[in-house]
């Protein structure tokens, strides 16, 4: 996965013994911005930026910072607008051990605009959840139901001699986040055979590696493709 991070005025740290640990200081506070920096790009469905959002978020910095004493190799933020309804989100996530695993949490500015409310309760019910850090994603906007996909996808090592990836269509609705997987990958390596790789769909039915690297424009005929840049703050 990809850990391009553009890096904020606004940077913090946070000190983690490492994977295993309790991190040492958790309970650090994020500076306040007290202005936007005038170079952070507006992000989707934003014309530009909006301080009272930013401060919202950040002043309500204890419910999304990370929270789990493993998994924490690499830990950052970013702030985007998922559905482009003018209220920000929060997305925090930390990533991290053997295997390569990722948490994330996701909040939305409330309609009052007076606090947070956490929507990403999808991400938790998976098994293994996408890597998000990446500074960029491919989406497919359905103009009929005013709906954005964003395509992530988890990679994972299984063990020593073996990795998978699972694409995922990451969209939020009406406040609601859905996580839905588009298809497998999955590469063994043996001494007899070498590299051996096996795709399969949502379904588990074989598919081959172009059908598995078109996975999503063949999973989202007719809609418009975009990408979205984000912008990830390193919190460690």
């Amino acid at each position: 996965m990809k850990r391009i991070v553009t890096m904020l005025l606004l940077i913090f740290v946070l000190t983690a013994a490492g994977c295993g640990r309790k991190e040492e200081t958790s309970d650090a506070p994020i500076p306040v911005w007290e202005t936007i920096p005038e170079q952070v790009p507006a992000v989707a469905g934003v014309s530009k930026p909006q301080v009272d959002q930013e401060r919202i978020i950040i002043e309500h910095q204890g419910m999304w910072k990370p929270h789990l004493d493993y998994a924490n190799d690499y830990m950052a933020f970013s702030i985007t607008d998922l559905d482009g309804n003018g209220r920000k989100e929060v997305i925090s996530s930390q990533q991290g051990g053997s295997g390569n695993y990722t948490y994330s949490r996701i909040y939305e500015v409330t309609e009052e605009m007076d606090g947070l409310a956490e929507i990403g309760e999808a991400l938790g019910a998976l098994a293994s959840q996408p890597d998000l850090i990446d500074d960029r994603w491919d989406c497919y906007y359905d103009a009929s139901q005013d709906v954005t996909y964003y395509i992530v996808s988890d990679l994972m090592k299984n063990g020593p001699a073996q990795y998978s990836e699972t694409t995922y269509a990451m969209h939020l609705k009406d406040g609601v986040l859905a996580v839905t997987p588009l298809a497998v990958k999955t590469q063994t390596y043996s001494e007899k055979d070498g590299p051996v790789c096996r795709c399969e769909d949502a379904q588990g039915a074989p598919i081959t590696e172009e059908d598995y690297r078109e996975i999503a424009q063949s999973s989202f005929p007719g809609c418009e493709r975009k990408s979205i840049v984000l912008h990830w703050t390193r919190m460690q």
